[in-house]
């Protein structure tokens, strides 16, 4: 189309390139939910309430929010497992704050360059980083230390740099992030990974005024299965590992799949998918999409139809292994949550998380993380009464020993 060729500086799209926060939820209606709940389950809207005020006395203090993104009043889904053993969003981050309390540590873990570093510096894959981008800072060692909007603008009209995906050095859930497969020079303009065209001084003038600190980095490719049922994206498997008395070990591992047209896997973009991960073989073995009200399970991929449960994610062993090892170097932080990716030639450490989300791992497995392990490496901290009363927990404990 002739628009295409005009001069880069004229174009704007008409809505920003990098999106900085998530789309606003609207706030249920905590009423209108519970009935709504009732309807579908048959119960009585008292009942709703009584369990999820059960639920909130637990030791995961369960809020409505987790009552209904994780279908927690669905039988079908919870039938003959412990639903005190689920953790809340914002027990969760309570949870993470008391296990991960060396605060310099975690501070490593929030730098995404920092953290790239100290993994690379042991010899674990990462993902190759191609240039940074400060504004402002004063002295520059480096052409790939970007400190201008003209220097990102000459970097993005590179197409050697390409295909690239762009970041916040320390930014959460994906917001910021931007994948491009190629420059075009004749246009002026790059492509993004879904098909978009990316006008470059926009890009970079969003980067410049709203950003302090950006990350590119080379995209890799995924490898061909994992290509097949994830959208041609990377998509990752997140590995949740703890580390206790040097000892890690891995509590949980799923994988978060790429829908159509989404570069990053987080699983609130809508459209991504969340597999179950049988974990000694590789295999998965259930897929989701959507949660709470608008769930669904497809076992092909709605974009490519390839089927998803029964694929084995590639280097299962290899994988495994590599969280385990970064675990353990990485001992000062004891709880994380690792983004793997699986290439051609081998698993790569994405990023490290200090602050995993739960909500991932609980609702593959269909199973609460109130588990042993980590009930352990909780008692172990002397200000546990601020986050679960050792009561509650005791409860939980007696529950799971007489279940056996």
């Amino acid at each position: 189309m002739a628009h295409m060729h005009t001069a880069d500086a004229s174009i704007r799209t008409a809505k920003p390139l990098l999106a900085l926060n998530k789309p606003a939820a609207p706030t249920p209606d905590r009423s209108e939910t519970v009935r709504r709940i009732a309807a579908m389950t048959g119960a009585s809207p008292t009942s709703v309430l009584l369990d999820l005020v059960a639920l909130a006395r637990g030791p995961g203090r369960i809020q409505l929010s987790d009552y209904v993104r994780l279908r927690l009043f669905d039988q079908s889904l919870w039938e003959g497992r412990d639903r005190n053993r689920i953790v809340g969003e914002k027990q969760n981050r309570l949870i993470a704050d008391l296990i991960n309390d060396d605060r310099e540590w975690v501070a490593v873990l929030q730098d995404k360059v920092a953290a790239a570093a100290y993994l690379g510096a042991y010899g674990f894959p990462v993902v190759p980083t191609i240039a940074l981008w400060q504004r402002g800072a004063r002295y520059r060692r480096s052409q790939s230390i970007l400190t201008d909007e003209a220097a990102l603008v000459a970097f993005l009209k590179d197409p050697n740099h390409y295909p690239l995906f762009g970041k916040p050095i320390n930014g959460l859930q994906s917001l910021g992030t931007i994948a491009l497969e190629r420059y075009v020079t004749d246009t002026g303009h790059a492509i993004s990974a879904d098909g978009q065209i990316v006008p470059i001084e926009q890009l970079a003038a969003e980067i410049a005024s709203g950003l302090s600190r950006f990350l590119f980095q080379r995209q890799l490719k995924p490898h061909p299965s994992i290509a097949e049922i994830s959208a041609g994206y990377l998509g990752t498997v997140r590995l949740l590992t703890l580390n206790v008395n040097g000892e890690a070990q891995v509590l949980r591992a799923c994988a978060k799949l790429n829908g159509a047209g989404n570069a990053a896997d987080n699983y609130w973009r809508t459209g991504n998918l969340l597999a179950t991960i049988d974990r000694a073989s590789g295999v998965i073995t259930a897929v989701k999409t959507g949660l709470g009200f608008e769930i669904d399970y497809p076992e092909e991929h709605p974009a490519t139809g390839a089927r998803i449960v029964g694929t084995r994610i590639p280097f299962w062993e290899d994988l495994l292994a590599l969280g385990v090892a970064a675990a353990e170097t990485m001992r000062r932080v004891p709880l994380i949550g690792w983004d793997i990716g699986v290439t051609a030639d081998g698993a790569v450490i994405i990023e490290m998380n200090e602050t995993p989300d739960f909500l991932l791992p609980q609702f593959a497995d269909q199973a609460g993380l109130l588990e042993p392990a980590l009930v352990d490496a909780l008692e172990q901290h002397d200000n546990l009464g601020t986050i679960i009363s050792r009561r509650r927990l005791s409860r939980l404990t007696t529950r799971a020993a007489r279940a056996a």
